[in-house]
């Protein structure tokens, strides 16, 4: 746990402090990060303001949010079938140009088997582990057609502009394996000061990932795609409208995977008359 140190070294010492980051908040709200660096709002050490700037890009005109409905949830023993199916379907709409963002090498391994043997022949598909990072997203960067399947290192820190990724695949959301040691001990901490971890902790954590993950789609003032998110607990928990109020505000379509696929095909058609020049 950071908190303490930073206040004691960082907070408690310095006269002016200024932290930014494109995913700082949680549906709006600051508090996920003021928990984790040690801030009481209530009491700050400095005189504490905050503002959230609004993005530059016109998500509203260059970016659809597809919530296919139909899809069984990640625990039912047939999702990987299903998810891998409707992923097939979205990259023959799409052709190609798209990142597959998993939350573990098991899903990411089954996906990228059961594409393969249905596209393989059609789309160059690459999955993380062939290679390293940065040679892997050379040769995405190159093949305008082609999709990675990556895990943990490719929801943040990677960047590719303009049409060669023009499809972002979400199939479960970003919760952290609740039996992760390091997980383990933090939710205890929180119980013991009399807190809920998974409102705390696990979920300000799943959703500032899934903002990183969204992220990846526009780069650039004029890039244009879409975002499948393949997890129905978007729209079927109660949580779900976190993730969802947590990010910009764009069209979105939220039907059987039928009509989504239709939705998504006529996105990237130049007829679409949503289409206006950046």
């Amino acid at each position: 746990e950071v908190g303490p140190i930073l206040k004691e070294r960082l907070f408690d010492s310095m006269t002016a402090i200024a932290t930014c980051s494109a995913t700082m908040t949680v549906n709006g709200q600051f508090d996920p990060y003021f928990n984790r660096v040690g801030i009481d709002k209530n009491n700050p050490p400095l005189p504490l303001h905050t503002e959230v700037f609004p993005s530059p890009f016109n998500y509203q005109r260059q970016a659809l949010l597809g919530l296919p409905r139909d899809i069984p949830p990640p625990d039912d023993p047939s999702f990987p079938e299903v998810a891998s199916r409707f992923v097939i379907d979205a990259l023959k709409v799409s052709g190609g140009g798209a990142f597959v963002l998993c939350t573990s090498f098991r899903l990411l391994k089954e996906l990228h088997a059961r594409t393969a043997h249905a596209l393989g022949g059609k789309f160059r598909l690459f999955r993380q582990g062939e290679m390293g990072r940065s040679q892997l997203l050379e040769r995405f960067r190159n093949d305008p057609d082609s999709v990675l399947f990556g895990t943990d290192s490719f929801w943040e820190g990677v960047s590719v502009r303009g049409d060669s990724l023009r499809l972002v695949i979400i199939p479960r959301l970003p919760f952290r394996v609740p039996t992760e040691p390091i997980l383990q001990a933090r939710h205890e901490l929180i119980a013991a000061r009399g807190e809920d971890p998974f409102r705390v902790y696990s979920l300000p954590q799943a959703v500032l990932r899934f903002r990183q993950g969204f992220g990846r789609l526009i780069r650039t003032g004029s890039d244009r795609g879409a975002v499948l998110v393949l997890d129905t607990r978007i729209s079927r928990r109660w949580y779900g409208r976190i993730f969802l109020n947590s990010l910009p505000k764009m069209e979105r379509i939220n039907a059987p995977g039928r009509a989504v696929l239709q939705r998504l095909s006529q996105f990237y058609t130049p007829s679409d008359p949503n289409i206006q020049e950046p």
